[in-house]
């Protein structure tokens, strides 16, 4: 399957090139001979989402060859840190991060860590990251953990707060970072 690349589609880029902090810093491939970007186009129907996360050797094609990529029903979170080379999925229909690396133009899987002990649905909101430790939020609370080892960390139970008006405030992870 060819997709044909939309800003809509685009919703997820992590460029897996090293030092690159803003998309203004990011070389394209014609710069940086073996570069490869990870992109996760998403295809929605009446009935459902899915989400192709695959490697592209450059962002200026236009077009998506998914006959290789994971596919993630219901969708997923991709994110990472350019420095490091990884990226991480987390998919809307499990508790778990998925932790991942191109190697020779192929996506290769490291690991993946559970939090279905913490009874979440799944771990698809916005991360964190610090050296060594990653952040979301669970079901009130705060759920650490490290995206090297992968391994769950902690959970630490976040407070209940209400607003003037009596209602419940549920905080999100912009108040966290």
């Amino acid at each position: 399957m060819k997709f044909k690349a939309t800003p809509a589609w685009l919703v997820a880029l992590t460029a897996m090139t090293s030092g690159c902090s803003s998309p203004a810093d990011v070389p394209s491939a014609a710069q940086t001979p073996g570069a490869l970007y990870v992109v996760a186009p998403w295809v929605f129907t009446n009935d459902e989402s899915t989400a192709y996360v695959t490697a592209v050797p450059s962002l200026e094609n236009g077009e998506t060859d998914l006959s290789g990529a994971i596919e993630y029903a219901g969708g997923a979170s991709v994110f990472g840190q350019s420095a490091q080379g990884d990226f991480y999925v987390a998919p809307y229909s499990e508790p778990i991060v998925e932790r991942w690396r191109v190697a020779d133009g192929k996506l290769e899987k490291l690991g993946t860590v559970s939090f279905a002990n913490l009874g979440i649905a799944d771990a698809g909101g916005t991360q964190v990251f610090s050296q060594g430790k990653a952040y979301f939020l669970g079901q009130h609370e705060l759920v650490v953990w490290d995206p090297i080892d992968m391994a769950l960390l902690d959970a630490v139970p976040l407070p209940s707060l209400e607003r003037d008006d009596g209602t419940a405030f549920e905080p999100n992870a912009g108040l966290v970072a």
